[in-house]
């Protein structure tokens, strides 16, 4: 079984697809951003299913098949309070090294993006990457000519589906 969600931005609706390569229908549990709503299948058959109060949406998938459900109604509006919580590497970082962010706030269906950004020394800042879900990270590739000490900053900035932003910056040293 391989089972995800999409939310279209604008609209807000949640989508649920779930594909089954097995020789047997299965049942399964598959969480969502879109508690106790009806989920209509558009794809795969007919029929309405509801999640409960946990979110979570209980579909059967006929034998190498796939289904696909819309979300009767759109998701609520974001929270208030958008913040972004940078985590840079450790000190003495070499290789490949991971940067993460933690998101409070915002948009709790999960249609928040988390765009970092580096700077090794004084040298240019440089786009790592885009993260559009949890856990929101990225990785680096600290050369091995990046002389130990040398300032490592990063910056993390997250925008949520209604274009509100947050940032955060942090540092280390290779």
């Amino acid at each position: 079984m391989y089972a995800f969600t999409r939310t279209g931005a604008e609209q807000r609706t949640e989508y649920l697809v779930a594909a089954n390569n097995g020789a047997k229908a299965r049942t399964v549990e598959i969480p969502t951003g879109s508690p106790a709503t009806a989920f209509r299948q558009i794809h795969g058959g007919d029929g309405t299913v509801r999640t409960g109060p946990d979110a979570k949406l209980t579909v059967t998938v006929p034998a190498l098949s796939t289904v696909v459900f819309k979300a009767a109604k759109p998701l609520p509006a974001p929270a208030a309070a958008l913040a972004v919580e940078l985590k840079a590497p450790a000190a003495g970082a070499t290789g490949t090294v991971e940067i993460t962010a933690n998101v409070g706030g915002g948009d709790g269906a999960g249609l928040n993006r988390v765009v970092f950004a580096a700077q090794t020394g004084d040298g240019k800042w440089h786009t790592l990457g885009t993260a559009d879900h949890a856990p929101y990270k990225v990785t680096q590739h600290i050369d091995r000519d990046v002389k130990a000490g040398t300032p490592l900053r990063y910056k993390a900035v997250v925008v949520d589906a209604k274009g509100r932003t947050a940032s955060d910056t942090a540092s280390s040293t290779a």
